[in-house]
């Protein structure tokens, strides 16, 4: 079984799991992948690892999932920045948790007697169909979304020791326990684990849970210590911000909303179109806002009661799913994310195999007939072929922020946060007149959002536009009286129109808001550099660079104030350690050689 297994089976598996993601390696980091990743000084090292230190800061919930933190330290490591090695990674873990998924279908599926002599096939169609699905691609190409992969396969791995040890082998039960513990540090959603398992157990063994929990008794005490392992990830509080419980109100309304959400992930688990990155965040909702999708929710809810009694194992299934949902999707409310959907990637998993495994039940009992071996096997190459087509179709939309960003504004345009995001990835790759646009798209769904008047005035100082851009600065300062950018913005401002005493004002009221920004030291360096206030600057720049010691632009400012006081072989460590960090940086260069012929003049 083994060798036909490696021959026949795992080359598809490994050939197409990653080959639909190996198109699209490459692309740029988005979204949170630039503070838990690219500004994330703690997975910098390995040892001493602060990558496993829990604590406040954005970058907490990266730190809070140790399992997260160590393999993008690894890759850090042996990458450094670079995007395609860290997708390649995410790849390679949803191949591990697809095989992993088809030794958990292949083991359940040869307990039920009615399938059990196409466990084997079942299974793995099953875990192929599932692993090309492009409900799945956000979790490859979004490497932030790594820890889903890593709760995955420690999930499924918990599952899979647990059914290996069902029928004796205390080791294996051990190894699940260990695998339910860890997937606890990579995800807080593994939290359902230990439920899924005693349900499962009790549909296959019978009676009552009681009756489970004493026949396996240290077995689900050690499942339950695993809590122990998540309790103190969370003692911390690192989604404090993004999980907020105000009322029984925003629960409610946010139980309401993900009536809606969990309908449109049964849509796209079977029409996997339009794929959205950004869902946006909880709106007010009333009960007749979601009646359809709410019966929906509900009968499913009374259907899986039901099948719990008369269908153990069907009824397993869709509580499964429920479950592994119930973390995100029930009543802890997300403020800052309705939905996303990396929270099917298990659930996925669970509709695929019990579609596929249901179809072949009926099949068998209704047709009374052979079928040519030919007919279900291009079946399964054509659904094969359409899933993997529209994820490597999803790539396209991770190749640049501007695909990604306007693939969610294309569905949803009143997105806000999508607007804004659009409008600064068109503003960094210098599509001005699209950013303004963006932004003032902004505007139009919220007039009191300080950062969309922020952006609209970078825009327009960047355009020239210095006294309407002054207008939107001072809008977003009534809006938000302690906005650190808008005082800097305004500062560089009145530096360019000469007005250095006012800059500074403006600086030092920013640098007090915010007083660890590297830019805002580099700016008041720059000023009195401007102002001949040498020894000043090279304070600023100074501590600029102790703050982001990786800024080349600090480097090649401090090296010119150095040069300007005679001190050219000071400079030029300065000016060599810009070209080191940016070898493009053609001023820094030509400072160097200034800076050299300077030091062989007698």
């Amino acid at each position: 079984m083994i060798v036909r297994w490696v021959l026949f089976r795992a080359p598809w598996l490994l050939s197409l799991t990653v080959g639909v993601y190996l198109v699209h390696l490459g692309g740029p980091f988005i979204y949170d992948d630039i503070p838990y990743i690219v500004e994330n000084e703690d997975l910098r090292q390995l040892w001493p690892p602060h990558w496993l230190e829990p604590g406040g800061g954005e970058h907490s919930q990266v730190n809070g999932r140790p399992v997260l933190g160590f393999t993008l330290a690894l890759n850090y490591a042996f990458g450094g920045l670079v995007v395609w090695k860290y997708r390649l990674v995410n790849a390679v873990l949803h191949l591990v948790c697809t095989l992993v998924l088809y030794g958990v279908l292949r083991r359940l599926l040869g307990m039920v007697d009615e399938v059990a002599c196409r466990a084997g096939e079942l299974a793995f169609c099953s875990a192929l169909l599932w692993s090309v699905h492009p409900l799945n691609s956000e979790v490859v190409y979004y490497i932030a979304q790594r820890s889903v992969a890593l709760m995955g396969i420690c999930y499924l791995a918990t599952c899979y020791f647990f059914l290996r040890g069902i029928n004796g082998g205390s080791h294996w039960l051990t190894a699940a326990v260990l695998c339910c513990a860890t997937g606890m540090m990579a995800k807080e959603t593994m939290v359902s684990a230990p439920l899924v398992i005693l349900f499962c157990d009790r549909a296959f063994a019978g009676g009552s849970l009681g009756a489970v929990l004493r026949r396996r008794t240290w077995f689900y005490l050690g499942l339950a210590a695993s809590w122990l392992v998540l309790i103190r990830g969370l003692w911390y509080r690192p989604h404090k911000e993004t999980i907020v419980f105000d009322s029984a109100v925003e629960s409610w309304n946010y139980l309401l909303n993900q009536c809606q959400m969990i309908s449109t992930y049964i849509v796209r688990a079977f029409w996997p179109h339009p794929l959205v990155l950004d869902y946006g965040i909880p709106v007010p909702l009333m009960v007749g806002d979601v009646w359809g999708p709410g019966i929906l929710v509900i009968g499913s809810v009374l259907l899986v009661g039901w099948a719990l009694v008369r269908r153990p194992l069907w009824g397993w299934a869709g509580l499964s799913f429920f479950l592994l949902l119930a973390p995100t999707s029930s009543v802890v409310p997300i403020i800052t994310e309705v939905g996303a959907e990396r929270r099917m990637y298990l659930p996925l998993a669970l509709i695929i195999s019990s579609l596929f495994v249901a179809s072949y039940i009926v099949l068998d009992r209704s047709i009374r007939f052979a079928i040519p071996v030919w007919i279900p096997t291009g079946a399964v190459v054509c659904a094969v072929v359409l899933l993997g087509g529209l994820t490597v179709r999803r790539g396209f939309d991770y190749r640049s922020e501007v695909a990604i960003w306007q693939s969610v504004v294309a569905v949803d345009p009143s997105n806000f946060r999508a607007q804004i995001n659009l409008a600064r990835s068109l503003q960094d790759q210098g599509d001005l007149t699209g950013a303004l646009g963006s932004y003032r798209q902004a505007l139009e769904l919220d007039q009191k959002a300080e950062i969309a008047h922020l952006g609209v005035g970078s825009v327009l100082q960047m355009l020239g536009d210095n006294q309407a851009a002054v207008h939107s600065y001072r809008r977003a300062l009534e809006l938000k009286p302690d906005y650190a950018r808008a005082y800097l913005n305004l500062g560089q401002i009145k530096r360019v129109e000469g007005d250095f005493a006012a800059a500074e004002e403006l600086y030092r009221r920013a640098l007090s808001l915010e007083p660890v920004s590297s830019g805002i030291h580099a700016s008041l360096g720059k000023l009195f550099f401007a102002r001949d206030r040498h020894d000043s600057a090279a304070v600023y720049f100074r501590r600029a660079i102790g703050l982001d010691p990786e800024h080349a632009e600090s480097h090649n400012s401090l090296g010119t104030v150095l040069a300007v006081q005679g001190k050219y072989a000071a400079a030029l460590v300065e000016y060599r350690r810009a070209l080191e960090l940016d070898p493009g940086y053609d001023l820094a260069r030509d400072n160097m050689n200034n800076a050299r012929r300077a030091l062989a003049e007698p």
